[in-house]
């Protein structure tokens, strides 16, 4: 592997308080303990996709994923592979499994989707690049209207956001329209908790009878992170009547109900002490 050119190496400097870079290889004991592979939730295994030899470069990897799963079985491993077939040879490996969270993303498999769904839904493709890639978006008065608009589609990414007591009990349909019309957002899907103990929760797209219970997470297109927390931050009573988007912030409810909740915690700690050091009496 050649060491990170200048740019990685800046991009590392502009996120040194949540990346770090160690320099090694996975094949080794030694470098797989240096990581900490045992303690993280996940490893991610990345192909080269200018390589010479697909074939060889999914080999390669195939090897670090049986590195990683004899020095720790239990831990999550997503790998991306060049070529479909050599999808088999994960099953081979004793703990490899799927129910866990191994998974495999292969390249070829996805960019022959996408050109299968654009045959059914011409510019799928386009949309769903123009998600995965992260641009800045900005106006300019020499650029036509269709082109700014197009240029402000590139610029939205998929986020993620849980909804606000507001709403609680609405369809999925209503939701939507409350976003799109008033917050200026795009609602997609939203997560559906399993009802069974222990079970999976699932991504469910435009669902038409399923209301919103609380604490739901929403998956939002936006330009921002910072544009998405409007859905969590709105609050019927206090901005009903704002009428610009960006005004749509922190309100007093939420202090309030924020202030409740940590003296009710501060409250239930302190009994917990009493009860621990014999301090409350009890009456029979």
């Amino acid at each position: 592997r050649k060491p990170p050119d200048l740019e990685l190496e800046g991009l590392f400097k502009r996120h040194f308080t949540t990346v770090k870079f160690y320099q090694g290889s996975i094949m080794s004991t030694v470098d797989l303990q240096r990581v900490k592979v045992h303690e993280a939730d996940a490893c991610l295994v990345l192909a080269n996709k200018y390589c010479q030899d697909p074939d060889a470069e999914d080999a390669a990897n195939i090897m670090r994923v049986i590195s990683i799963k004899n020095y720790s079985d239990d831990i999550r491993v997503i790998i991306q592979l060049m070529q479909y077939h050599n999808k088999a040879y994960l099953l081979n490996i004793p703990s490899w499994d799927w129910k866990r969270g191994d998974d495999v993303i292969c390249l070829a498999e996805l960019k022959l989707g996408f050109i299968a769904q654009s045959c059914l839904a011409p510019g799928f493709s386009t949309m769903m690049a123009n998600l995965f890639a992260m641009r800045s978006f900005k106006t300019s008065p020499d650029t036509l209207a269709w082109q700014n608009d197009y240029l402000q589609g590139t610029g939205c990414e998929m986020y993620t956001e849980t909804l606000s007591t507001t709403f609680t009990g609405m369809t999925f349909s209503q939701a939507s329209e409350l976003c799109f019309v008033k917050l200026k957002l795009l609602l997609l899907a939203i997560e559906v908790k399993s009802e069974a103990e222990g079970g999976d929760n699932k991504i469910s797209i435009n669902p038409r009878s399923t209301k919103i219970p609380a604490n739901t997470v929403g998956f939002f297109i936006a330009q921002s992170a910072e544009e998405v927390k409007r859905a969590w931050f709105y609050c019927k009573a206090c901005h009903e009547e704002v009428k610009d988007e960006n005004n749509i912030k922190k309100c007093k409810c939420k202090n309030y109900i924020g202030g409740m909740l940590l003296n009710t915690m501060v409250k239930s700690n302190q009994i917990s002490n009493q009860v621990i050091n014999g301090k409350t009496s009890y009456v029979n």
